[in-house]
């Protein structure tokens, strides 16, 4: 129960981070376009933000990339995929991550150039599976700290 509060928070926290990336657009709408600097600051070290590379909400780019909107967006998903469900993570979990760092080494140096929607699509399944390893991760640590209670309580 106390790894699904957890990560509850987690899921709290990426639904503030991905309504934070909306940020611009949003503020933009009701006029206030002064608001979005913030945003783009807060991102700025983590994301490279080119506007060619960025989805546009009402004219507006978003506070980042396509990828990292993907990654963003994937996290969540992985979170809430992993406390309804509660799996056990695979090694094909690895095949999104694989693919992303290919696609992103291969525009790095300039072999190709990929679409908006496959830097979002392969940010989006890397995010996923972030996701679900942090679930697992979290899941993990707790049955560990519960046999290391039950270790102790038998003297």
């Amino acid at each position: 129960m106390r790894i699904q509060f957890r990560l509850l928070i987690w899921g709290l926290l990426l639904i503030l981070l991905n309504l934070m990336n909306l940020l611009p657009s949003l503020v933009a709408k009701i006029g206030k376009k002064e608001l979005a600097g913030i945003s783009y600051l807060i991102f700025s070290p983590f994301c490279h933000q080119i506007s060619s590379r960025s989805f546009h909400l009402w004219e507006v780019q978003l506070a980042v990339c396509c990828r990292c909107t993907g990654i963003y967006l994937g996290l969540l998903l992985g979170i809430i995929f992993f406390i309804i469900f509660s799996p056990k993570i695979s090694q094909l979990a690895l095949v999104p991550i694989l693919i992303m760092v290919g696609d992103g080494l291969a525009n790095w140096l300039g072999l190709v150039s990929s679409p908006s929607w496959l830097r979002f699509t392969l940010g989006l399944g890397f995010g996923f599976v972030g996701g679900w390893l942090l679930g697992t991760g979290f899941s993990q640590l707790e049955a560990l700290k519960e046999k290391k209670w039950q270790t102790r309580n038998i003297t």
